[in-house]
């Protein structure tokens, strides 16, 4: 059981939601009612997050001697030798052929289209641009700071191509001002609470950080106000969710700012807040039922 854990583990399961971000636009397109479009994107969904487990054991292959020196991510399996290097290749062998079954499976029972073929190269791109990341990008002030944001638009992007429609412009700006806002936090948790080694971090000041926060969360706020206030797609019953998107954010900031938890992840710091998830789910509900 405890080996199965360290599986789980290595693969970063917990991050499976941030792969929700593909369900957007079929969302807010109400799309999610047309079963065709709602099968092509599980299936897309499902191989994406193959893609990024793959991206995480990857990137922790190669940064196995920094994170034993780490406080927390000494305990990872494979910077704690958790998993052996056999274990670690059929692992991967297994997630090959789960990426191959399901593509076989899209080939016979859905075909091959153009939609499938843009939401193919968008996957491509995602994983090159990771395995770039790993390798260079995460290392230049900066220039990583936008690859975390350029990986949940391109989640999205696929989710729209899959559904032949197109990622709009207010969608696309929530995305990058949100998502900006999560990894400048997490920077600053590393920064400020568990002193991680990430070279970047001598670059970030204080300032830079917290303005940075600041800036994107009232960038997000205020795209999401224009989005419930002026988008056609939806009725003005999204307009009452504004009330649910501030509070979890002021609350989100908060947690990562003040929290004394020893955990650098915010995401693993946010999931602990039951009111928040509460407010997620009933925001969650409200969007679904205005769009049908």
């Amino acid at each position: 059981m405890n080996k199965f854990k360290d599986y789980l583990t290595l693969i970063r399961i917990h991050q499976i939601p941030k792969n929700f971000f593909i369900f957007l636009p079929l969302i807010f397109t109400s799309k999610f009612l047309i079963l065709d479009d709602l099968v092509k994107s599980i299936l897309y969904f499902l191989l994406f997050t193959i893609i990024t487990w793959s991206v995480y054991i990857i990137n922790d292959i190669k940064d196995i001697e920094e994170d034993k020196l780490h406080p927390i991510k000494k305990y990872r399996p494979l910077a704690s030798n958790k998993i052996s290097k056999n274990e670690l290749l059929i692992i991967r062998s297994f997630l090959s052929f789960l990426f191959l079954l399901i593509s076989f499976i899209w080939f016979i029972f859905i075909g091959i289209d153009l939609n499938f073929i843009l939401a193919l190269i968008v996957l491509s791109t995602y994983f090159l641009i990771n395995i770039l990341y790993s390798y260079f990008f995460k290392r230049i002030p900066y220039i990583e700071l936008t690859i975390v944001p350029i990986g949940f638009i391109l989640r999205s992007l696929g989710g729209a191509y899959i559904i032949n429609e197109y990622l709009s412009i207010d969608l696309f700006l929530l995305i990058l001002f949100l998502t900006s806002f999560i990894i400048l936090s997490k920077r600053f948790r590393e920064k400020f609470v568990t002193k991680s080694s990430r070279s970047v971090l001598k670059v970030y000041t204080n300032n830079f950080l917290n303005y940075g926060l600041k800036i994107t969360l009232s960038l997000f706020l205020i795209t999401y106000t224009l989005f419930t206030l002026f988008n056609t797609r939806h009725s003005s019953l999204i307009i009452i969710t504004n009330p649910f998107v501030y509070l979890i954010s002021i609350r989100y900031l908060n947690l990562i700012t003040n929290s004394n938890d020893k955990q650098d992840d915010p995401f693993k710091i946010f999931i602990k807040d039951k009111f928040n998830l509460f407010l997620i789910i009933l925001w969650g509900i409200i969007v679904v039922i205005e769009t049908i």
